[in-house]
């Protein structure tokens, strides 16, 4: 085989250079291209073979080594007289197309084609089958893939402390599946484990499900991953769950008081400190860079793991992965370190000023509670490590950075009385410097620049945790209505936000059109803005965001013993839940089959966007009979996008309002029961739709009907 590196001079004739070729192959010399100029393409004269990547388990990174082997490889399938190899590939390209190829394999075929495209990047080490067995002899299941230091032995077995991940295959992920790689991970998970005697490095083993695609919406899996969590230790759950064809539900982290969400690693088991951090579960949509977020993953815990064995540039693989995510839930750890469902609370201890003997400000120090616990926030000079002994407990001195300049405490066994307690101490026992409550103060702030006024605050804001305390007398049930209906408003207030959005940038882009600002007629019409790409985006991420907050009615009509499930279904499941809830509660029956025509459509559009077959329109421009140029609104489902946006805003909060509401209702003693309060006698400033009355009274008891009618007119 004769490798060329660059054609030369030989190769500046088109009719020499096959010549050439056909004479080496003659000879048994196969003439391999690593690189061919533009002009001798495919096409031109020249019998090239666009050769695929080669995937080998004992591929060398050495850029020399690496053209021979896929070269060699390449040439015993395809006998011809000359092979082009691309080395413009990059290592994210060469991911990306094999995730293409993994993604079309059988399920017999997933192991045999994943390893060796992990191999090709992590070198080094052994990617294959093996079972794991720890020091005292017990096994793990069999994984056909997993990644470790060493190769198994003839046994099959790998020592446990040198498993890196291991990676649970499946050819189409189900609700089944997903339990059985929880299980399974979990066994992993269950074996001993050498504690490492360095405290920057770490031996656990990730746990990774990896599937070619899933009956599953993302979603869907990251609601069944919470319900899975919910029964399962945080240290034995899954770390990343990977559909090939669709994207990763993966986790990240944010530090209190900060918005950047950051690549999430298991904690070491022995892990003693306990930082205030938001663990989200992610949802990254991307429907040809999921192996490469998996590679980058395992790549980011070999840092960790392994630091000497694998030196790699993380950036490289995950170049073409989406930066973006949508956060589907969020756990905090407790002061046990135990990841639980997150809370939202608030401190009445104050804040406190140290000052010293002249006035000025050292320190500022305020109190945030934190699940069975706190954290210690300063801003100023003094370092809060210093202050933290002076509390009079054994607290860990270690912080963390915030935000403007912040320092955070770890997760601390603290309350408001303790805090309170904490800066008393510090006072008597500092000398020069002076501790002292900061005065309240009351800031009022708008929310969406809305105020009580508005239909959409006070009704969907006000009402709900209103009805919700007459209808609930177990506190475990509120707080789970709190939970999810937090995740409900706050994806509601995005709907709205978009749906302004897109309102306003339909309408700036058309008057700027209309004025010549932005367009110009030369022989063609010219758009020197286009909005295109943002237009499309942004209606993107509200049928994301619309579909979530209708799906994630259920959970809320759940806790309140009614079942909607079935309206996100297929046919079959829709029509017979339908048939139930028409001898169980007809009325709501009628309302949730008007809710089909419109929530049908909305759903099977976001999983069109999420599996990305669905080709946005392009904004068309037309001249109008004086010379200008008009922009033409593009349609959405047979609306206009702004007609679209208003539309579905209007029908869910609707929608929100009245399951919400009706729910109450049947919830409520049977001493009460619910009325509208009629639009001309509502408070002006709180325009609340609903109250609680005593059944029997004068107002007749609100009955749910569906209209066609604007939130804000009804």
């Amino acid at each position: 085989m004769l490798v060329v590196w660059r054609l030369g001079r030989r190769g500046r004739s088109l009719r020499d250079l096959p010549d050439l070729a056909e004479m080496l192959w003659e000879r048994d010399v196969a003439l391999v291209l690593s690189h061919v100029p533009h002009r001798h393409r495919d096409g031109h004269g020249l019998p090239v073979c666009r050769a695929p990547p080669y995937r080998s388990p004992k591929c060398d990174i050495s850029r020399e080594r690496t053209v021979a082997s896929r070269a060699v490889a390449v040439t015993r399938q395809l006998p011809r007289r000359v092979l082009v190899w691309n080395m413009a590939a990059t290592i994210a390209e060469t991911l990306r197309d094999a995730s293409r190829d993994i993604a079309s394999a059988e399920a017999t075929d997933l192991a045999a084609r994943l390893n060796p495209a992990l191999a090709q990047v992590l070198v080094g080490v052994y990617v294959g089958p093996g079972t794991m067995v720890d020091a005292s002899g017990a096994r793990g299941p069999s994984f056909d893939a997993l990644i470790a230091l060493e190769a198994p032995g003839a046994d099959g077995t790998v020592p446990a402390d040198t498993v890196v991940c291991v990676l649970y295959l499946s050819k189409t992920l189900d609700a089944a599946s997903l339990a059985d790689g929880y299980k399974r991970i979990g066994e992993v998970r269950a074996l001993q484990k050498t504690t490492s005697p360095v405290d920057s490095q770490t031996t656990v083993t990730l746990g990774l499900i990896l599937a070619a695609d899933a009956t599953l919406s993302l979603d869907e899996i990251a609601q069944e991953i919470r319900r899975l969590n919910r029964g399962i230790a945080d240290d034995h759950r899954p770390d990343m769950i990977a559909i090939l064809s669709e994207g990763v539900v993966s986790y990240g982290m944010a530090f209190f008081d900060t918005e950047t969400v950051g690549g999430f690693l298991p904690p070491a088991r022995e892990a003693k400190l306990v930082p205030p951090v938001d663990v989200h579960l992610l949802i990254t949509e991307t429907t040809t860079h999921a192996l490469n977020k998996v590679c980058g993953f395992v790549i980011g815990h070999m840092a960790f793991f392994a630091p000497k064995k694998l030196r790699l540039n993380i950036q490289s693989v995950l170049e073409g992965v989406p930066a973006s995510s949508a956060i589907a839930w969020t756990y905090q750890y407790n002061v046990g370190g135990k990841l639980v469902d997150a809370t939202v609370g608030g401190s009445h201890a104050g804040a406190y000023h140290i000052e010293d003997g002249k006035g000025t400000l050292l320190c500022k120090l305020r109190f945030h509670p934190w699940q069975d616990g706190g954290i210690v926030i300063t801003e100023g000079d003094l370092p809060l490590a210093g202050l933290l002994p002076l509390a009079g407990k054994n607290f860990p001195t270690t912080t963390f950075p915030g935000s403007n300049g912040r320092q955070l405490s770890c997760v601390l066994a603290m309350n408001d009385r303790g805090f309170v307690d904490m800066m008393q101490r510090i006072g008597g026992k500092t000398t020069g410097m002076t501790v002292r409550q900061e005065p309240p103060q009351f800031t009022i702030a708008k929310l969406l620049d809305e105020g009580t006024t508005t239909p959409f605050v006070a009704r969907l804001y006000m009402t709900p945790p209103a009805l919700r305390d007459l209808a609930f007398t177990d506190k475990t049930k509120t707080d789970q209505f709190d939970q999810v209906f937090q995740f409900v408003i706050n994806h509601l207030v995005d709907v709205r936000k978009t749906a302004r959005g897109i309102t306003d940038l339909w309408l700036t882009y058309a008057a700027r059109v209309e004025s010549g600002e932005i367009a110009r007629y030369e022989n063609a019409i010219h758009i020197d803005e286009p909005i295109d790409q943002p237009l499309n985006n942004n209606v993107k991420t509200f049928v994301m965001d619309a579909a979530r907050v209708a799906k994630t009615m259920q959970q809320l009509t759940k806790l309140l013993e009614i079942d909607i499930g079935f309206l996100f279904q297929n046919d079959n499941e829709y029509r017979k839940g339908l048939a139930a809830m028409e001898v169980a509660d007809p009325v709501l029956a009628d309302y949730v089959r008007e809710s089909r025509k419109w929530l049908e459509p909305l759903r099977t559009f976001r999983i069109q966007l999420e599996h990305g077959i669905y080709v946005p329109p392009m904004v068309r421009h037309d001249r109008t009979a004086d010379g200008r140029i008009a922009a033409k609104e593009p349609q959405v489902l047979g609306l206009s996008a702004t007609a679209f946006v208003r539309f579905i805003e209007n029908r869910l909060n609707r929608f929100v309002e009245e399951i919400l509401v009706w729910s109450f209702k049947r919830a409520l003693a049977p001493a009460m029961t619910i009325i509208e309060i009629p639009m001309a006698k509502r408070n002006p400033d709180r325009t609340e739709r609903f109250k609680v009355a005593f059944a029997g009274g004068p107002d007749p008891a609100w009955e749910l009907t569906y209209s066609a009618v604007d939130f804000d007119d009804v």
